[in-house]
């Protein structure tokens, strides 16, 4: 598999001040409201973050595709995921409606260089 030339990018980190920014936290006046309007984007600040973890991973990350792209495939949050990460409801939302209209037999017969009928007769 020739993946090509990778464009190489620099990042320099900084480890965030995390006792600064839960002094924040304490400071919110509406700690309800603001779960609400951004989920549970302040317990964020609880987790704990292995050293180095971060500089590994964006190595691989692609910002183009929004993935971590590595050479046998790609890695990517689902919505479920980010929904649960971030306490944000999604069941029973549908994100795609699905409103094309199925192919015809015939265009996928043809697609896939198939006779119509040896099409009919294997399609599941």
């Amino acid at each position: 598999m020739d993946f090509g030339r990778r464009s190489v990018k620099k990042y320099n980190l900084i480890n965030p001040k995390i006792d600064e920014l839960k002094k924040l936290v304490s400071s919110i006046a509406d700690p309800i409201g603001f779960r609400d309007r951004y989920g549970a984007l302040i317990s964020l600040l609880t987790l704990r973050m292995e050293e180095g973890l971060l500089q590994t991973l964006i190595q691989f990350y692609d910002p183009v595709y929004h993935c971590f792209t590595f050479p046998d495939y790609q890695l990517m949050p689902i919505l479920e995921e980010y929904a649960q990460l971030l306490h944000i409801p999604v069941a029973d939302t549908v994100p795609f409606s699905g409103s094309e209209k199925l192919p015809e037999h015939s265009s996928l017969a043809k697609v896939l260089y198939m006779k119509k009928s040896e099409f009919k007769n294997n399609f599941t």
